[in-house]
C-alpha cells in the first residue's frame, strides 16, 4: 500500500461522526471498531481485515433486518454507516475506486430511504469524490450537485450543523471544474442572484468552444419574444458578459426591484437622469407586440414621467404599450455578447 495517497475516506468519515450520533447496533460494533482501526490500511493485510470486518458487519445487518421486532431506523442508520466506512476504506486505498463508489450508491440509496437527507448528501459527497478519482468529472459534477440539493431538504433536523458538509462539498466542486472542460453556468434566476452567481441559481453548465466563450460569464434562457427584433426568441441562451455598466441601447440582463420583489429581464438599457424629476429607466422591447418597461425611482415624480410617455404615445412616437414600474429600480448584471439558439444548446 501506498504511503503518499490522499486519504480522502478521512473527510467524509469526520463529517460521518457529526452527523450521526446514534448508536451503532451493537452485534456490529465490535466489527465497525475493528474496520474504524484499520481504515487507513497501510498494509494490505490490514486492508483485507478492515474490508472483511464491514462486510461481516453489513450481513449481520441484513439477517437482523429479517427479524420483525427489529429496530428498523436503527439498522438503517448502522447499514449507513457501515457503507460508509467500507466506501471510504477503498477511496483510501485508491486501488479499488469502483468499490468505493459502489458503496457510495448503496450507502446514498440508504439514507434516501429513510429520508435522512444530510446524510444522502455525505454519501453524494463521497460519491462525487469517488467518481473524481476514477477519472470521471462529469459524472462527480452530478453527484455533487445531488449533495447539494439534499441539503435543501425542510427534513432536516434543526439541530444539525450542516455547514461543515456545505463547505466540503463546495471544496469538492471547485476541484471538479478544474477538471472539467470550460464551462459556463446557466443560471435559473438572475434576480436571486442580485448580480452573484450562485450555486443555488445555477440551473446546468453550458459547455462552449473557444471562441464562444471568450468575455462570457454565464448564460440565461430567454423566456418570450419581446427581443425577437433583435433575433433573440423563446427558449433560446443569451449569453452574457458580467458588468456594473452598459451604454445606452446595449442589450443587457438587468433586475427590476420593488419593495415586493425583483424580476429579471433581457431588453435594450436606456437611463434618463435629467432633469432629476424625471429620472428613470427605459428598458426597450424589440417587439412590437411586447411592452415597454419604465422604471420609476420613489425619488421621480411619477405623473411627469408616465406624462411624458403619454405624450410621445399620442405623437407615435413609441407605438409599443408601456409597462410602468414605481418606486423601483434597476440592477445591471451585464451585456449580453451572443445567443444560442434553441437548437444549438
Amino acid at each position: 500500500m501506498s504511503n503518499d495517497r490522499d486519504y480522502s475516506g478521512e473527510v467524509i468519515l469526520r463529517l460521518l461522526d457529526d452527523l450521526s450520533p446514534r448508536p451503532l447496533v451493537d452485534a456490529v460494533k465490535p466489527l465497525y471498531d475493528i474496520a474504524n482501526r484499520e481504515r487507513k490500511a497501510e498494509t494490505k493485510t490490514e486492508f483485507q481485515g478492515a474490508v472483511r470486518a464491514c462486510d461481516r458487519a453489513l450481513s449481520i445487518l441484513e439477517d437482523l433486518y429479517r427479524e420483525v421486532l427489529s429496530d428498523t431506523e436503527k439498522l438503517a442508520d448502522s447499514t449507513g454507516r457501515c457503507q460508509l466506512l467500507l466506501a471510504c476504506i477503498y477511496l483510501n486505498a485508491e486501488t479499488e475506486l469502483e468499490q468505493a463508489v459502489l458503496h457510495f450508491r448503496a450507502s446514498k440509496n440508504t439514507y434516501h430511504s429513510m429520508q435522512w437527507s444530510h446524510l444522502e448528501s455525505l454519501a453524494c459527497l463521497g460519491l462525487a469524490i469517488a467518481q473524481r478519482k476514477c477519472g470521471r468529472p462529469n459524472n462527480a459534477i452530478v453527484a455533487c450537485e445531488c449533495a447539494q440539493d439534499s441539503l435543501k431538504s425542510v427534513s432536516i433536523p434543526n439541530a444539525v450543523d450542516v455547514a461543515p458538509l456545505r463547505s466540503a462539498i463546495e471544496k469538492e466542486r471547485s476541484e471538479i471544474q478544474e477538471l472539467l472542460p470550460r464551462q459556463i453556468p446557466l443560471l435559473s434566476d438572475i434576480a436571486a442572484g442580485l448580480g452573484r452567481i450562485a450555486e443555488e441559481n445555477i440551473e446546468k453548465y453550458l459547455k462552449l468552444d473557444e471562441a464562444k466563450r471568450k468575455g462570457v460569464d454565464f448564460g440565461v434562457r430567454v423566456v418570450g419574444d419581446s427581443m425577437a427584433g433583435d433575433k433573440i426568441f423563446d427558449g433560446d441562451i443569451a449569453l452574457i458578459r458580467q458588468q456594473p455598466e452598459v451604454e445606452l441601447g446595449e442589450i443587457a440582463a438587468v433586475v427590476i426591484s420593488t419593495p415586493t420583489e425583483s424580476t429579471g429581464v433581457l431588453k435594450r438599457f436606456y437611463i434618463c437622469r435629467e432633469p432629476r424629476h424625471l429620472q428613470h429607466w427605459f428598458l426597450q422591447s424589440r417587439n412590437p407586440e411586447s411592452e415597454h418597461l419604465v422604471v420609476i425611482p420613489n425619488d421621480a415624480n411619477v405623473g411627469d414621467v408616465k406624462a411624458s410617455y403619454e405624450d410621445d404615445r399620442r405623437s407615435g412616437r413609441i407605438r409599443n404599450e408601456i409597462d410602468f414600474r414605481e418606486n423601483a429600480k434597476v440592477d445591471v448584471l451585464g451585456k449580453c455578447v451572443g445567443v444560442l439558439r434553441g437548437d444549438q444548446i
